[in-house]
């Protein structure tokens, strides 16, 4: 279905959040229409039941409530088949209780992502089978009650604490399901809190890789039951106890990526939600007889509220994670913990902790106490498991990080290319699952006929998607061919990668390691900021010039408040969010707008009356004509002589600092390897874009977004080894924009002066290229240029990043900031667990563009850069050339006796 078939209705009291609700809409496809409140969107369907095909509902809204709307919705006959999907910021699971129990189609986390907004079309494609289905048994009388009652139990298939999974086929068409039957006499309130929870968690949960929910009803207000996919591989815990027991050795190392990978979309589908599973287990992952993973058991899930953790100890003892065991606070970190507990069964086919009693299992898991993994898997895997079974959470990688790895990302490409034809077949099983079977005109039931699908037939007669078919005798799958509607797969693809950051990386083909890493960083850090802020939007639409304010003095870059206000309405009625509004009151909107960004640092002011100062800093009602209008502002993108990531001032919050830099390095080397790159690239704030190439603008702004978020890093948090990663990456991605910035440093004053010119701000402290050469890398050495002094002085806060000892590739591994330009080729990134992998086959390809061996008159040539740093790669020349030589290729038996010649450069 094409996105821009489909017409949504916003409704959305914020203004700014409105807004960027339509930026992401917008760019998908999708027609959007916004209303400020419950009432609007109520009389606007009212008036055209056929104009709207979603509604995009906010919960907390003025004159009717979210879900308030939902139930005159469904009092209304002619629009209550619209699909209604709710916006929550991190809501307690009451509020999602209320929201599906009155009939919405899921609730979506605030701010919404680019890849869950793609996949609002599948509530749109549901709700349109539904009513062709409708249409077609329009006249058809027969029992439509809870089609799922009439079922046979065939066999118990697991029991637990919280109730009895048995294995049941429906007698109506053979489908055969698994129905957890919950005993509700005996349970506690809380006991059925929690199995009211688990129903709803499961009606809003729709992933190929958990298992599907299809019902649930009470049996004599005494039990309740839950209706669910059947997997016919059993789980995984019988599969390695299978395993064990026919001596067959451990699984192939590429199965078992393959089922993590699948666990790792699952997971990042929960995380998106924000929802903890919290029993995260070999038991609770089950499997198809096509070797597809389901994870299920979402008995003690938990949905978060605004804090992002939990306190209440639940889950599997072998399974738990060391802050749980601590009664410590816990969150999405935890099921990482879990996640690798279950990746560490996959391969040894055994629990990382076990023990005889409770308390021993608790200790060996708080001190990280299990047995090494075999030798027999790679050292990635190895390394995988290591680092999520970190007894510091705050160390363990996020399902997204897990998502980036090259050695996670190749199996989660197959995975998706291999079963796009099973994810199409879920979505019309969906579609069908709830349709009743209607009786015959004699008013007996018909008899078991086999459920068909239009596009998911095999070419075989009868085939059934509920009925677990017999496996071929090839080892490939036999997988249903793709429907004659060909966007089925593109709704049916987005579905299964929400919750990730890297949809563009994760669909596009096989790549190898190197260069889909690079896609990987660009495309996360691009999907968080590909639209344009409110402030770039106004800073397009503002005239940006120099205001004299006296025969001497001007005031380049600014603004006055009229004309910012006047680029505001513009802007509104560019995004056409309510265009009956009066103009008056839109400028009146703009001038809050500017409050608003001072409060945000995207707007500053330069010269203001003290009147205007004091209404700036009150919350009260700017007044038209005021000082504010007469005042001068300058954007934040416009400053100058402030460290260059402090274009844009990032939002307070926790990032990871190895996360960041990965991605800021990726958009670094996107623009290096751009064709306008450096003097072409810059910011384009003409609107609407010019005729000509807009790509190099807004990738550079995209670039800016990503590298202000360098201001929030914590580098206590580095470890040695990924502060070496860290700094080589920055300092890269610092000269490269430097590059764009400064322009290309062609005598020794432009290179002394770019290299102090160009600084970020990492943290709460300052780095320029200077320091993180000499100060950071080479273990705060004096510069060349410097007659004495180290680079930081001992009480500077930055020593404490210094490395100990040095380390003579780090200075190879960074680009020089002189004519010419480095190749994209020649520029560096290091990855995190690989750093002396990377650096070592940086360090041969260096050697192989830079030295040059003259067999002839023996005379080895170096760059000048091993004249100026000497000492950082021996006491003399002859332990320079012999560190040089293990770098070599083809190197002269003799080469020790050679001379050594430098060649001519700028560098001092």
């Amino acid at each position: 279905m094409n996105p821009a078939e489909v017409h949504v209705l916003v409704v959305e009291d914020d203004e700014f959040t409105r807004m960027a609700t339509l930026d992401i809409l917008k760019s998908i496809g999708y027609r959007v229409t916004a209303v400020e409140n419950g009432g609007e969107a109520l009389s606007a369907m009212v008036a055209a039941p056929m104009a709207f095909d979603l509604v995009l509902c906010d919960v907390m809204l003025p004159v009717l409530t979210g879900i308030q709307l939902l139930e005159c919705v469904a009092k209304e006959p002619n629009i209550s088949h619209i699909p209604i999907v709710m916006t929550s910021s991190n809501e307690e699971m009451d509020v999602v209780t209320s929201c599906l129990s009155k009939g919405a189609k899921d609730y979506l986390i605030k701010p919404i992502q680019y890849n869950t907004a793609k996949t609002l079309v599948r509530h749109v494609w549901l709700a349109r089978q539904n009513h062709m289905m409708e249409t077609a048994n329009r006249g058809n009388v027969g029992n439509t009650t809870n089609i799922w009652r009439d079922i046979e139990i065939l066999r118990t298939i697991g029991k637990g604490t919280h109730g009895t999974v048995v294995m049941a086929r429906r007698k109506l068409d053979g489908a055969v399901v698994a129905v957890k039957r919950v005993p509700l006499a005996t349970s506690s309130e809380s006991g059925r809190k929690q199995a009211d929870n688990e129903v709803i968690l499961l009606k809003s949960l729709y992933h190929v890789n958990i298992v599907r929910f299809y019902d649930s009803f009470v049996i004599n207000n005494d039990e309740l039951n839950i209706v669910m996919e059947f997997c016919d591989g059993g789980n995984l815990r019988q599969v390695a106890k299978l395993r064990n027991k026919m001596n067959a050795g451990f699984f192939p190392e590429p199965l078992i990526m393959s089922w993590f990978a699948q666990l790792v979309l699952a997971v990042s589908y929960i995380h998106g939600k924000n929802v903890l599973h919290r029993d995260l287990k070999a038991q609770n992952v089950f499997l198809t007889k096509k070797h597809v993973v389901k994870l299920g058991d979402f008995g003690i899930s938990k949905a978060l509220a605004g804090d992002d953790t939990a306190t209440t100890s639940v889950g599997t003892p072998e399974s738990m994670s060391p802050e749980i065991c601590r009664g410590e606070r816990y969150g999405k970190k935890s099921d990482i913990w879990s996640l690798g507990c279950v990746l560490y069964e996959m391969a040894m086919l055994a629990r990382p902790f076990e023990a005889m009693t409770l308390q021993e299992m608790f200790n060996k898991i708080c001190l990280g106490d299990y047995p090494p993994l075999s030798p027999f898997f790679s050292k990635e895997l190895r390394l995988l498991i290591q680092l999520m079974l970190q007894q510091d959470p705050n160390k363990r990688p996020s399902i997204e990080d897990i998502c980036r790895f090259p050695f996670v990302q190749t199996p989660i490409q197959a995975f998706l290319s291999d079963h796009a034809a099973e994810f199409e077949l879920a979505l019309e099983t969906e579609a069908k699952m709830n349709q009743p079977v209607l009786p015959d005109n004699n008013n007996s039931f018909a008899p078991p006929a086999p459920l068909s699908f239009p596009g998911a037939t095999q070419h075989q007669p009868g085939y059934n998607p509920f009925i677990p078919q017999q496996p071929p005798f090839s080892n490939q799958p036999i997988l249903p061919s793709p429907p004659p509607d060909s966007s089925l797969r593109d709704i049916a693809l987005s579905s299964q990668v929400v919750g990730l950051s890297t949809p563009d990386v994760i669909m596009s083909s096989k790549t190898t390691d190197e260069s889909s890493y690079v896609q990987i960083a660009t495309s996360l850090s691009r999907s968080l900021t590909l639209q344009d802020s409110l402030a770039d939007r106004l800073r397009c639409r503002t005239n940006i010039g120099t205001h004299r304010l006296g025969y001497f003095s001007s005031l380049p870059m600014c603004a006055t408040g009229r004309d910012i206000a006047t680029g505001f309405v513009k802007d509104y009625r560019d995004n056409k969010s309510n265009p009956r509004k009066p103009e008056r009151e839109i400028y009146d909107m703009g001038l809050a707008a500017i409050r608003d960004l001072v409060q945000e640092e995207s707007l500053h002011i330069v010269s203001a009356s003290h009147s205007a100062s004091r209404q700036l800093d009150r919350t009260q009602e700017w007044q038209r004509g005021g000082p504010v209008e007469e005042s001068l502002f300058r954007f934040q993108i416009d400053e100058v002589g402030q460290a260059r990531n402090l274009r844009y001032i990032s939002t307070p919050g926790e990032v990871s600092a190895m996360e960041v830099c990965l991605n800021v390095r990726g958009l670094a080397a996107e623009l290096h390897a751009h064709a306008k790159f450096p003097s072409g690239i810059g910011l384009n704030w003409s609107y609407p874009p010019p005729d000509v190439d807009y790509s190099a603008s807004q990738l550079y702004r995209i670039f800016l977004k990503a590298i202000g978020k360098l201001q929030l890093v914590d580098l206590t948090k580095l470890t040695t080894k990924d502060r070496q990663t860290f700094f080589i990456n920055i300092y890269n991605t610092m000269v490269l924009h430097g590059f764009i910035e400064l322009g290309v440093p062609h005598t020794s004053d432009q290179y002394r002066a770019f290299e102090k010119d160009m600084f970020y701000r990492l943290g709460g402290l300052t780095f320029s290229l200077a320091d993180i050469r000499h100060g950071i890398l080479r273990s705060n050495r004096k510069p060349p240029s410097a007659f004495w002094g180290r680079q930081l002085e001992a009480h500077d806060p930055r020593i404490a990043y210094c490395f100990r000892t040095r380390d003579p590739r780090s200075l190879l591994a960074l680009l020089e900031y002189a004519a010419p330009i480095p190749p994209v080729q020649d520029a560096v990134i290091l990855r995190p667990g690989r750093t002396d992998t990377d650096l070592e086959t940086a360090m041969k390809a260096y050697c192989a563009r830079h030295v040059m061996v003259e067999t002839i008159s023996r005379t080895v040539r170096l760059p000048k850069l091993f004249s100026v740093y000497m000492e950082d790669f021996g006491s003399s020349e002859h332990e320079m050339l012999g560190w040089l030589t293990q770098y070599m290729k083809d190197c002269p038996p003799d080469i020790m006796l050679y001379r050594i010649k430098y060649n001519h450069g700028i560098l001092v």
